[in-house]
């Protein structure tokens, strides 16, 4: 893996990380975009769910399961509204 000197930079590395992560005090870091919030900025569900899965990284389970619908009605609504945001771009 490494030698002991790597093994010591990289820790020292770490730690630096970790200080710094510490800088910014937890009321002012920003809090992830849950669904509901993607819904309220969204002009559609359907561009909303598109938003929040290609933007905060939202799988579609946990999409799917703040909406109660399927993983796979999910997963073919992102398909949909990304085939309709592609022809639009095309014009």
């Amino acid at each position: 893996m490494g030698d002991a000197d790597f093994v010591h930079r990289m820790q020292a590395l770490a730690d630096e990380r970790r200080q710094a992560a510490r800088e910014v005090p937890s009321t002012q870091r920003a809090r992830p975009l849950g669904m509901q919030d993607w819904l309220a900025r969204g002009p559609t569900r359907e561009a909303a769910l598109v938003a929040a899965h290609r933007q905060s990284g939202l799988s579609m389970t946990e999409m799917a399961l703040a909406l109660g619908l399927s993983v796979s009605r999910v997963s073919r609504l992102i398909s949909q509204e990304e085939a309709r945001q592609r022809r639009s771009d095309e014009r």
